[in-house]
């Protein structure tokens, strides 16, 4: 058994040998990212040795907000379970004086030169703080840290002693510079109970090396890092298990707000307690705050949670503001409290606003974070639930699905959130509440401003006028190469022309933007403006946002048939699927694996083909969670560098299998590999139209040429073993089959050294396409996967710009790559490259059935959020197919004429001009109509006749 805990909550255990428990403490500075790993039976937990890397803050101060001359004692800032809050204070014989972030002070003995130990005892020059151990708890004491700076004339020296002898023994001495400094001292002190305190005294030769002099200072505190803990003591604490205990974390709820008569967004800690005889009781001080057991209420003032067999398990308690009153709410509890237990409290704190105070935009920008505020104006802009708020002084971003859903650009409203920073952006958010106005719409002007005048307008709407985009740019993440010729990309940065990094067009995915061909002339655009970590960025809101409109890209007109009319045939790369380990696939596993789904689903293909599918099991899964719209599937057992050149032996599931020497050798017969580092090829098809007939790899015989001239060595023989998987399926539509031989490939990529990789590719293609002719030589061959490569010039960096595919291209006799029209196009296939390099090609025998114009890219990125890292850096290719074989001629207008009715196949007929008025039918020009006996149309008007994808004039 393993057991795995993470996180920053107090864990229990319990020993089975007695009833005494142990609370760890995890530490977010301390153990961020570790385990606590138990094996076997839980008792072997309490064997592991907890050393000092494992000790914990028992209690620590964080001084950074002090200021000015601080003469008092200070509380601790945290204090761990079991222990309370610690007092840090001086000696009688030290002054306080005045410092920012620490506490500091002077007066230290000087009379003798250098000062002793002895002195400082005798003198009374020390700091004292406390560590107050709760009853019914033992803390062992490992270590105590501290920041430490002295001036010149400043004691140069600190030894630190403890009450658990009488301050007698040295427990530890370190040196003190003029510069601040951290400074630890190991301890070894266990079993202890009740307050523990220390004292560090100061004495010795100065900081600076000269003598020491009354007017020298010696502080705690001044950390580099503002949130940084100044003085800490570490250790672990236990639980006798008899004494009531209580435990709540955290300490504190801090930022709450709302509005008068408003709730406001809940927080929550948690609550548990150890043998307790009586109910846990929860009560809050007065009508400002209010506590509920769910985050649904009901709330109320007060909570008793009754023990079982002592114990009150860990249980979530959620608190809100209740509205009650405006103003700033500090210092507010909850207590918590049962019978023989110390009590506990909960700080909690707010602010409550009154709704009709407006105040000006421009105005609640500028108030501090956490500040609730209203505001009033107009509707600028609208992007998923972020909605734009504009009045005469300014605009700002609410994040609220509510209002989002309830507005529209234009409308006059009231809002009250609380203002915030998200990644730099000022907004409103929290819990918000508005008003929408029944007046007539409105959108207020857009300013004209030019890029650089962005961070004065943030959250405005604004113009930029004959602009362009900077050719060529690649944005750092995700990298998406800007190129005039194909489409804007959802959730994509776009980098204007002559301008700085820092100031971009972003494509919102709440836009109808994605999809619609990128200007290649100087456009003028209207927007809001945003800004994310210091890049200020304008938002289109629309196509129409751009002068002149965006004109969305329509898919190729073969793409237009009845789905049901043709076999549709698809290949994507799906990016290391079921890998996302760094500098793999997407981090978010299941959020791929739920895309992928919805794109296979949206897009409805017959057949697909997918390259990288990393996990297997994934790809089952995947695999039974399409059976339900009729889908199944298998892979290819084959992937790169499965034996890795190696005469070793690996593991794969079922079998062990060896490489005796792999150049010059064929590659063994495997099962699927288990390791999701590599990558294979798959496919999906409908069990309803397609049979699976048989399926093999290819090439993976290939004998070693003689003489030999194979760019590196054998055994990185396309792709180093990902070898092309052949599918032979028997493919039905509209009672027609059709025997396919689909052949998936996942090419040799564009990898160091560069020009063997190209070398190794084309040599690779050339081998497949003279044994494909050879050896399949009338067969229905469709070929398609990842090319690695475009078919038109090569996407190597490489002197040569000859397509590692111009075999295949200029066998034009025997094959048709029909997505070359996208290359035609400058598209792209591949997210952060210019060319295409996913792409399906046939034999001469489907030349005919390929429906002209339906060779095409699917954008899933206009309905997946962040298509291109949560989901794939490829996009899907098409081609549509009609298995019924042309006809060499035939007479339409003949059987048009003569019996319509009758006619036994799908016709479709389209004219190059309106009928005149006096026909028979209604038409409009370009769309299909079905003609009739004695039915009128302007001299010369043409007509086209397509059947089942079969065309004449």
């Amino acid at each position: 058994m393993n057991i795995i805990f993470s996180g920053i909550e107090p864990v229990t255990f319990s020993h089975f040998l007695s009833n005494k428990e142990t609370l760890f403490h995890p530490d977010i500075s301390i153990i961020m990212n570790r385990f606590i790993l138990l094996s076997g039976i839980l008792l072997f937990a309490f064997f592991y040795p907890l050393g000092a890397a494992y000790a914990q803050h028992l209690v620590a101060w964080e001084l950074s907000s002090l200021s000015g001359v601080t003469s008092g004692a200070v509380h601790s800032s945290t204090n761990a379970d079991g222990i309370s809050r610690g007092i840090l204070s001086r000696g009688a014989g030290i002054n306080a004086t005045s410092i920012t972030a620490a506490y500091s002070s002077n007066g230290w003995y000087s009379t003798t030169a250098p000062t002793t130990l002895a002195n400082a005892v005798a003198n009374n020059d020390y700091y004292q703080f406390t560590v107050p151990i709760e009853a019914g708890m033992t803390a062992d004491i490992t270590g105590i840290q501290a920041y430490f700076q002295a001036s010149g004339t400043g004691p140069g020296s600190v030894t630190l002693r403890s009450s658990v002898d009488g301050f007698m023994a040295d427990l530890g001495t370190v040196s003190i510079p003029t510069a601040s400094v951290l400074r630890t001292f190991t301890v070894s002190l266990s079993g202890l109970t009740g307050t523990v305190t220390f004292r560090l005294y100061g004495y010795g030769n100065s900081a600076g090396g000269t003598n020491p002099g009354a007017g020298g200072t010696l502080r705690i505190g001044s950390s580099p890092t503002a949130s940084a803990d100044d003085l800490t003591v570490m250790g672990n604490v236990d639980y006798d298990g008899i004494t009531p205990f209580i435990t709540s974390t955290p300490s504190a709820l801090t930022g709450f707000s709302t509005v008068l008569g408003m709730p406001s967004s809940v927080q929550s800690y948690m609550v548990s307690g150890r043998s307790l005889s009586d109910a846990l009781v929860m009560t809050t001080q007065n009508e400002t705050i209010e506590i509920s057991t769910s985050e649904s209420g009901p709330f109320g003032k007060l909570i008793a949670l009754a023990p079982s067999a002592g114990e009150v398990t860990a249980t979530v308690v959620y608190v809100r503001l209740t509205g009650v009153g405006t103003g700033v709410f500090s210092n507010e509890f909850i207590e918590h409290s049962s019978t023989g237990a110390l009590p506990r409290t909960v700080a909690v704190s707010g602010t409550v606003n009154d709704p009709n105070t407006v105040t000006a935009i421009g105005a609640a920008r500028a108030q501090p974070v956490n500040t609730p505020v209203t505001v009033g104006g107009r509707i600028t802009a609208q992007l998923g639930g972020l909605v734009y708020v504009q009045d005469a002084t300014g605009g700002i971003p609410v994040f609220s699905s509510a209002l989002a859903r309830a507005v529209s650009v234009g409308d006059s409203v009231r809002v009250t959130g609380t203002r915030q920073d998200f990644n730099g952006q000022k907004q409103l958010g929290g819990v918000v509440i508005f008003t929408k106005y029944e007046v007539p719409s409105f959108v207020p002007t857009p300013v004209i401003i030019t890029p650089d005048q962005f961070p004065a307008f943030e959250g405005r709407l604004v113009k930029v006028e004959n602009e362009a985009f900077r050719p060529d740019y690649t944005e750092m993440s995700p990298q998406y190469l800007y190129d005039t010729a194909f489409v804007f990309i959802a959730d994509n940065n776009y980098q204007l022309r002559g301008e700085a990094v820092s100031h971009q067009l972003r494509v919102s995915f709440f836009t109808d933007i994605a999809g619609s061909y990128v200007p290649d002339n100087t456009f003028s655009v209207i927007g809001v403006v945003g800004v994310f970590n210091s890049t200020y960025q304008l938002f289109p809101r629309s196509r129409n946002d751009f002068i002149p409109a965006l004109v969305p890209y329509v898919n190729g007109a073969g793409n237009s048939l009845p789905a049901d009319s043709t076999l549709d045939i698809v290949s994507w790369n799906i990016e290391w699927f079921g890998n996302g380990a760094p500098g793999n696939g997407p981090s978010d596993e299941a959020g791929q694996f739920s895309n992928v789904l919805k794109v296979l689903r949206t897009a409805n293909a017959d057949i697909y083909v997918v390259q990288e599918v990393s996990d297997i099991k994934d790809f089952h899964r995947l695999r039974d969670s399409l059976s339900v719209n009729g889908y199944t599937g298998s892979c290819s057992k084959y992937t790169s560098n499965l034996l890795n050149g190696q005469t070793t032996t690996i593991n794969v599931v079922g079998q062990t299998v060896s490489c005796p020497s792999c150049a010059g050798h064929p590659m063994p017969i495997v099962t699927y590999h288990s390791d999701s580092t590599f990558q294979r090829s798959c496919i999906i098809y409908k069990s309803a139209l397609v049979t699976l007939v048989s399926e093999q790899p290819l090439l993976r015989l290939t004998p070693v040429p003689s003489p030999y001239d194979y760019p590196s060595d054998w055994d990185n023989f396309w792709a180093s073993g990902r070898y092309p998987y052949l599918w032979v399926v028997d493919a039905a539509i509209g009672g027609i089959t059709k025997r396919l031989h689909l052949v998936g490939i996942h090419a040799k990529a564009n990898t160091a050294p560069l020009q063997e990789s190209y070398e190794r590719r084309k040599y690779d293609v050339k081998v497949l396409r003279d044994s494909l002719n050879v050896q399949y030589a009338t067969a229905n061959i469709v070929l398609l996967g990842d090319y690695n490569d475009d078919v038109d010039v090569t996407v190597a960096n490489v002197s040569s710009t000859e397509s590692t595919y111009k075999t295949i291209v200029e066998d034009v006799s025997r094959f048709r790559t029909v997505t070359t029209r996208l290359s035609d196009m400058n598209f792209r296939s591949y997210l952060t490259r210019r060319n295409v390099i996913d792409h399906i090609s046939v034999s001469n025998e489907l030349f005919d059935n390929y429906v002209d114009g339906s060779g095409d890219l699917l954008l899933p990125f206009k309905y997946i959020s962040n298509y291109g890292s949560s989901t794939s850096d490829h996009l899907p290719v098409i081609a549509r197919f009609r298995l019924r074989d042309c006809p060499v001629s035939h007479n339409f207008v003949e059987r048009i004429i003569s019996n319509p009715v009758n006619y036994k196949t799908s016709l479709e007929i389209t004219s190059s001009a309106l009928l005149k008025s006096n026909a028979n039918v209604a038409y409009e020009a370009g769309r299909a109509v079905l003609l009739k006996p004695g039915f009128h149309t302007e001299t010369g008007t043409v007509f086209r006749a397509s059947i089942e994808g079969c065309s004449e004039n």
